[in-house]
């Protein structure tokens, strides 16, 4: 900012003539001066503060991201754990056949489709029936 410029920003900041403005920047200019060492220990704290502030900004920042990816990288394995337990579950309970044992009478698990479950439907297809299927057998005979 030129010489003049700061003049006239002192006049309309401070409401001054011309004439107090030139002692007001004189006053402000002398390094033996008050103001000016004011002046200068202000614009020293306002730089310290801002460069301390940046950089305690910044570790901030790092710190939430790092616990944020910490946190979503926890989150996703426990998602998972979850997800895959859930999934299993109702996995079995949809293609899952079961029958008791006839020795023990503990469940005899097979997956709906294999060969297991497909053996035993062609074995029961051969004997088991609809109650009205045979009503009607009856009376066709």
């Amino acid at each position: 900012m030129s010489l003049e410029m700061t003049l006239i920003k002192i006049r309309a900041e401070l409401e001054l003539d011309w004439e107090a403005a030139c002692e007001h920047l004189a006053e402000l200019a002398d390094p033996n001066g008050e103001k000016f060492k004011q002046a200068v220990n202000r614009e020293a704290n306002r730089r310290y503060k801002s460069r301390h502030l940046s950089e305690l900004n910044k570790a901030k920042k790092t710190f939430e991201d790092k616990g944020y990816d910490k946190g979503y990288s926890k989150g996703e394995v426990i998602g998972n754990k979850i997800g895959r337990a859930l999934g299993v579950d109702q996995a079995t309970r949809k293609y899952r056949i079961s029958f008791p044992c006839c020795f023990c009478g503990e469940p005899v698990y097979m997956r709906r489709g294999g060969p297991s479950a497909k053996a035993a439907a062609e074995f029961l297809s051969k004997t088991w029936h609809h109650s009205d299927c045979i009503d009607k057998q009856k009376q066709n005979a």
